[in-house]
């Protein structure tokens, strides 16, 4: 689960002899401690950057030896598995194995920029979300139509006629949207696409899950079974 809390830390150090820091640094630990009482550990974030940091403050503060023994390891039921690794080594495993640093590197380096140009930017992309939300809703109608009046759903198959996709105006993106929930990448579509153009008649098609046959005046999509998914794996590996 998800557990969120919001603290009024000023109210909260008010009186209380102590920094905002460690004001807001207590309050966290506390709720750690009440909502953990079913979990074994706790575990934190902290790099070896923080460490430095805390050994820092520390000294410019002024301390004993415990001060320069920095953030324990584990602490109880605190466990603190990244101490040993530098914020520039996080940066780099997350750069080799994609994660999330793309989301980062918009977040610190490309929204302030933006917002430099139009400082009101998160609340003009709030706006035009809810206006693309607006214009998918009204496409995703369309395409419903426009499925509906060339597909024919049966207990096993998804039936296409030919004849009434090609007379679409917008056949391309009708029958990506219809082969999409089958699992059917855009450069499948384009193919089957050329396909239907030609005169050849029993051409299969396969996305990870579904098989597409072009018949004489139909597109008949089918699930594969694990047998033929087998022999499909076996093609594209000799091919």
């Amino acid at each position: 689960g998800l557990f969120i809390r919001e603290f009024d830390t000023f109210s909260e150090q008010k009186d209380s002899g102590k920094s905002i820091e460690m004001t807001a640094r207590d309050l966290r630990y506390e709720w750690f401690n009440k909502i953990s009482a079913t979990f074994n550990y706790v575990v934190t974030a902290h790099h070896a950057d923080d460490n430095a940091e805390t050994i820092l403050l520390n000294l410019t503060r002024g301390t004993g030896l415990k001060g320069l023994t920095g953030i324990p390891a584990l602490n109880g039921k605190f466990l603190r598995p990244l101490l040993p690794f530098s914020s520039d080594e996080i940066l780099h495993y997350a750069q080799e194995n994609h994660i999330d640093y793309q989301r980062n590197k918009i977040r610190l380096a490309i929204l302030p920029q933006l917002q430099e140009i139009n400082p009101s930017l998160i609340a003009t992309l709030t706006k035009n979300i809810a206006h693309f939300q607006q214009q998918f809703a009204f496409y995703q109608r369309e395409i419903n139509k426009k499925m509906q009046s060339i597909c024919v759903k049966n207990a096993d198959s998804l039936l296409i006629s030919i004849e009434k996709l090609q007379n679409e105006p917008d056949q391309s993106i009708l029958l990506y949207e219809t082969l999409k929930p089958y699992g059917f990448s855009s450069n499948t579509t384009e193919e089957i696409l050329t396909a239907i153009d030609g005169t050849n008649i029993g051409q299969l098609f396969f996305s990870p899950t579904h098989q597409l046959l072009k018949d004489r005046n139909l597109l008949i999509i089918k699930k594969i079974e694990d047998s033929i998914s087998h022999a499909i794996i076996i093609h594209d590996e000799n091919d």
